[in-house]
């Protein structure tokens, strides 16, 4: 879990820093704070995870919603390319064609490298789902669907 949270956070601000909403809010200091919230059930109850991130300002800790939005959005077009780019999954569960542990194919942007290993990270789990407002990306053990 520490794992997917740090290539989440750093394809994250990635990603919301090259958004106009983000190198306005990352010039200032201090810069702003990537919020996780997590919810689930409690003992015995077969709720899944739920992480909910958000930006906020560092210093009142209030939401920035608009660079929220502009980040994740950049952040799931970015994924949505790199689904629709790679080939389709072998029986193994790797990509057809890449190298085992190769999430992206090389010559992208350190942009697009952050993105894949949170990707490959977000791969590891049997159920995925990504969501903000009416965008989605389902990941499942046996299929992947962009909403």
């Amino acid at each position: 879990m520490s794992s997917l949270l740090r290539v989440m956070q750093a394809a994250l601000r990635e990603a919301a820093r090259r958004t106009p909403a983000g190198a306005q809010s990352f010039a200032e200091k201090p810069e702003p704070i990537l919020m996780v919230t997590a919810t689930s059930g409690g003992p015995g109850e077969d709720t899944p995870l739920e992480l909910a991130l958000s930006f906020v300002d560092a210093s009142s800790r209030q939401p920035l919603a608009e660079l929220s939005q502009a980040g994740f959005d950049a952040f799931l077009d970015i994924v949505e390319k790199l689904l629709k780019s790679q080939p389709r999954r072998t029986l193994w569960g790797q990509p057809a064609g890449l190298p085992r542990g190769e999430h992206s194919p090389r010559g992208g942007s350190e942009l697009d490298d952050r993105v894949a290993q949170a990707w490959g990270e977000l791969s590891r789990f049997s159920n995925v789902s990504l969501e903000l407002g009416k965008r989605r990306i389902d990941l499942s053990a046996y299929s992947i669907e962009i909403y």
